[in-house]
């Protein structure tokens, strides 16, 4: 018997034409994943997926931390990825894990940049800073969402 007994399949469903960019604003966001990966010239590299909440619901930023070619791409990513586990409490080092910073919350800044290329006429969601959750000394107007997607929940992949 199947595990879809009595559920219709619509064939004429409609599959996303793409990805919508988060208009720019400060979100909360629960880190969902936290995983080791390959770039695309084979390096080793950090890919972090942050909920941004029912509206946006995930959105991934790789971190170039072990970069063969490129000292400063590996400096700049040091840097943000510090930044960012300093607004999720680790003040001094890193922890012992990945899976410490899995479910952590805090706040994102994102704004969004224009591609290029063949993909110039779409806009990119980009996390540019990190903030403490309960640091509530902005005064931005912009959106903050509340929450995971339905469904969601953090994971450490490896």
């Amino acid at each position: 018997m199947s595990d879809f007994a009595g559920v219709d399949f619509f064939k004429e469903a409609q599959l996303s034409t793409g990805k919508v960019a988060v208009p720019p604003g400060i979100y909360v966001a629960t880190i969902m994943t936290f995983e080791k990966n390959k770039s695309r010239n084979n390096d080793d590299k950090l890919d972090i997926t942050f909920d941004l909440g029912k509206e946006y619901f995930q959105h991934t930023e790789s971190f170039n931390l072990w970069h063969s070619t490129s000292d400063q791409a590996k400096k700049i990513s040091e840097e943000q990825l510090s930044r960012l586990a300093k607004a999720v409490g680790f003040e001094n080092s890193w922890p012992d894990s990945f899976a410490d910073f899995v479910g952590k919350q805090l706040r994102v800044v994102v704004k969004q940049s224009p591609g290029s290329g063949q993909y110039a006429d779409k806009m990119y969601t980009n996390i540019v800073g990190y903030m403490p959750l309960e640091d509530e000394s902005s005064t931005s107007s912009t959106p903050e969402s509340g929450g995971s997607a339905v469904g969601g929940k953090p994971r450490l992949r490896g």
